[in-house]
């Protein structure tokens, strides 16, 4: 299955950034396709498509739109079942900003353990 985000953002929006902008593109594509465990069930595959004048996606944008796909798979899991397609620059980046996620959740949940 493809997830194109040019069906979803403005072909004017260069950069997408900031967590709300990524849950909002995320309820956005539930609304159309249903929520991520629903998109996992029916489909091997899941490939998001960044259009190619999208030229940047900060770390807050992904925690938004790919947080919850990401934690419930694991690293290795969600690199199976989901695929990005984007710009050189964008894909340089997306490994590092996955296991960034990843961090960031397992230090909040451990802040969170010890009541903090």
């Amino acid at each position: 299955m493809k997830i194109d985000l040019k069906d979803f953002i403005s072909k004017h929006e260069v950069a997408l950034v900031g967590r709300k902008d990524g849950t909002d593109l995320k309820n956005r594509i539930f609304s159309d396709y249903g929520n991520y465990i629903d998109l996992e069930k029916a489909n091997d595959s899941i490939e998001i498509v960044v259009p190619h004048h999208v030229e940047g996606i900060n770390n807050s944008f992904w925690a938004g739109l790919l947080e919850e796909a990401i934690l419930r798979n694991g690293k290795v899991g969600f690199h199976n079942i989901y695929k990005v397609t984007a710009r050189k620059r964008i894909m340089d980046n997306f490994s590092k900003e996955v296991d960034e996620i990843i961090r960031d959740a397992s230090q909040e949940a451990i802040l969170k353990a010890m009541g903090g």
